[in-house]
């Protein structure tokens, strides 16, 4: 992508627009402040984007320091270069994020209504497509919330089936056993049965042979006697 067409990738706005925009963005502005701009208010005016974009503060930029610039003979003198500097990088950095790519030094210390209202349209497309983009992670975010939040669902009903699965098998094998432990029982018993049966199958000849004996054994006293 060129940088012309990066220029104008957004649309330009009307005032009423821009200045309700504005308005919604925490930077409130007159139509007569969009079209006859004056350098302390619109450096003010970018400073509070700057803040509310990139979270730029002039205090923390007032602050920095760079490596080198204790090598000054009076280093305090460039404390100011050193805001302004990172100021520019600031306002620099929003200005290509929003499409806006040929800023300069001029569109602060000599606005022109026509490039103050290009970028101004430039920033505020920015915040929309970034709104609609936030938007849409929080909606992406809350979905993979939700599925997670499934899968630990899934993952606690399958880890309570599975203990439940585990349960019944060791259910079914302890009844395997008993039942197992029955047919020995059972069969244990079929076999005591059987040889009591046969005992008293034995028994029952023996008693029988012994009464046959008997009577033979008494009919031989008769004959005996006579």
């Amino acid at each position: 992508m060129t940088t012309e067409q990066r220029q104008w990738s957004f649309p330009i706005l009307d005032n009423v627009e821009i200045i309700e925009c504005m308005r919604e963005l925490g930077c409130p502005m007159t139509e007569e402040q969009l079209t006859k701009p004056s350098p302390d208010f619109i450096a003010k005016v970018y400073e509070e984007l700057l803040g509310l974009f990139l979270g730029y503060s002039p205090d923390d930029a007032q602050q920095m320091q760079f490596s080198g610039v204790d090598c000054f003979e009076h280093p305090q003198l460039h404390d100011q270069s050193v805001g302004q500097l990172a100021f520019w990088r600031a306002l620099t950095k929003l200005a290509e994020a929003s499409g806006f790519s040929n800023f300069s030094v001029r569109d602060v210390m000599k606005p022109e209504y026509a490039r103050v209202r290009r970028f101004l349209s430039a920033v505020i497309n920015f915040a929309k497509f970034r709104e609609e983009k936030v938007a849409a992670f929080e909606d992406m975010v809350e979905e993979a919330e939700t599925l997670v939040e499934q899968k630990e669902n899934a993952e606690a009903e399958h880890n309570d089936m599975a203990r439940e699965l585990k349960q019944l098998r060791r259910q079914r094998d302890e009844e395997k056993a008993q039942a197992e432990q029955l047919e020995r029982q059972t069969a244990e018993q079929q076999d005591n049965l059987t040889r009591q049966k046969n005992r008293l199958q034995d028994l029952q000849r023996h008693t029988s042979a012994l009464a046959d004996l008997r009577d033979e054994l008494s009919q031989n006293k008769v004959s005996f006697m006579r």
